[in-house]
């Protein structure tokens, strides 16, 4: 037997499809502007890697730079920070 979700719901439901499946391993949607995140080395298939935001978002004019660094903990990695 199938459950008919409300439309809340199914916003709800919409909301956690798009910031999970597709979309990346990265907090792309969670990301404002200002805000950064920290990707350790060891997390990265290759150390020149470079993540890009989904091709939605920039197509809305979202922009982020990278830049290696140390975070707090001494751990090497790239600071990907939104910029647009």
């Amino acid at each position: 037997m199938f459950k008919i979700k409300s439309e809340k719901e199914t916003k709800v439901l919409l909301a956690e499809y798009c910031l999970t499946s597709g979309l990346g391993k990265y907090p792309w949607h969670k990301l404002q502007v200002g805000q950064s995140f920290h990707i350790p080395r060891n997390q990265m298939s290759r150390e020149d890697y470079r993540p890009t935001p989904p091709r939605k978002l920039v197509e809305k004019g979202y922009k982020v730079k990278t830049k290696t660094k140390v975070d707090d903990n001494g751990v090497i990695g790239t600071l990907v920070y939104r910029i647009a």
